[in-house]
């Protein structure tokens, strides 16, 4: 087992300085954000043939990449896909959830290329407020909330397996 760290900790610097900076405190793996915004890695070019720019920085410092992270576009397959999201992705309802669904699959094939073999994520859910079973009603709610779960989720899921690629969902209590 090896001990790692989420870079997103150090998003305001490169990521060849990250690395240097975390290795020398002993770190031999990193979780890598790969939303849009992030600076240590660009799914966009990993996925056109720039795997090998981030294999090459990740062995310069005896490293390896435990998982590849898109927690910010992943809540938007199920939400909120209100105003609260716009700083993610502006579009309606269905182009969040299509942007979302895109962006997690790019994910998976990033990780794909680079051999990584865990994408991590949030699931979103359709309204953050009901996040307590009260009023009674609200358990009708979330057993509606899991449908539309399965229906999202699932081929994406199904995407991951179908590429050899866990996914890690995270809670965020």
């Amino acid at each position: 087992m090896k001990i790692g760290i989420f870079t997103v900790l150090y998003n305001d610097r490169p990521l060849d300085k990250t690395l240097e900076y975390v290795s020398s405190l002993g770190y031999e793996a990193v979780e890598l954000a790969c939303w849009k915004g992030s600076n240590h890695i660009n799914i966009d070019q990993v996925t056109t043939g720039g795997a090998s720019e981030i294999r090459s920085i990740i062995a310069k410092y005896g490293m390896q990449i435990s998982a590849l992270s898109n927690h910010l576009e992943s809540q938007l397959i199920l939400g909120p896909l209100d105003e609260s999201t716009d700083i993610w992705f502006k579009g309606t309802p269905k182009e969040k959830i299509e942007y979302g669904v895109s962006r997690m699959k790019k994910t998976i094939d990033a990780a794909q290329t680079l051999n990584v073999p865990v994408v991590c994520g949030f699931t979103g859910v359709p309204e953050w407020g009901k996040w307590y079973n009260f009023p009674p009603t609200n358990e009708e709610i979330w057993n509606n909330y899991f449908k539309i779960f399965r229906e999202r989720w699932l081929p994406i899921l199904d995407y991951a397996s179908d590429h050899g690629i866990k996914i890690a969902f995270v809670e965020h209590l």
